[in-house]
């Protein structure tokens, strides 16, 4: 779904347009232990190209620049908590917080890392983005490399009515995880933004698929 915004004013002012675009195919992860899909849509629809603002490879942060981060680095994560988002402007709700390890670190030695903001249902896929102005170390880091994708939501951690903390994933609604039985802990859980270069492989190979079926008509 895509919304265009007033090209020449860039107001806000009107409610958007709204599209809906075909899904033609969904490429998943390689290991299938980590919930990650590519969505691959048609690009035009009723004649209209679709507009987007995207992530490159270059948002993608390699281990020696998160090496730099602090332990607790500033976060902004646009999601739609509980179905809470401005359907007059087609806007998400944007939390913001930190991380709640240093960036670099691989939580339990999977390929996730934590966030200190609590996370609710309907945050599934939300982007985590950092937003960190200086390292370390103290040094400004350049406006090139002031936003970054850090990674995915994919779970967020509560605990239960027994004390025990459970890990419950985020497109679970609010009644299946009766949550007035349990307390926020406010961490959320991420997958780190190299597992999406991980899936180059398998998008490049279907795209291939593409091409050849459409030759061979």
């Amino acid at each position: 779904m895509g919304a265009d915004h007033d090209a020449d004013h860039g107001s806000f002012d009107e409610k958007p347009q709204i599209r809906t675009f075909t899904i033609k195919d969904i490429v998943s992860h390689p290991n299938e232990d980590i919930d990650l899909v590519t969505i691959l849509f048609n690009q035009e629809d009723g004649g209209k190209k679709i507009g987007a603002m995207s992530f490159t490879e270059q948002h993608i942060p390699n281990s020696e620049f998160l090496e730099r981060l602090p332990p607790s680095s500033n976060v902004v994560i646009p999601s739609y908590p509980n179905g809470l988002w401005d359907s007059i402007h087609n806007l998400p709700i944007n939390r913001s917080g930190t991380t709640a390890l240093p960036p670099v670190v691989r939580f339990e030695n999977n390929p996730n890392g934590l966030v200190d903001v609590a996370i609710l249902p309907g945050s599934s896929g939300a982007p985590v983005i950092l937003t960190q102005a200086v390292d370390m170390f103290g040094t400004e880091i350049t406006l090139n490399d002031r936003v970054k994708l850090l990674g995915v939501i994919s779970d967020w951690y509560r605990i239960n009515k027994d004390g025990d903390i459970t890990l419950l994933h985020t497109d679970q609604t609010s009644n299946e995880v009766s949550l007035k039985y349990m307390i926020p802990l406010d961490v959320g859980r991420f997958i780190h933004s190299s597992e999406i270069i991980n899936m180059k492989p398998a998008v490049i190979a279907k795209f291939n698929e593409y091409n050849q079926q459409k030759n061979s008509h």
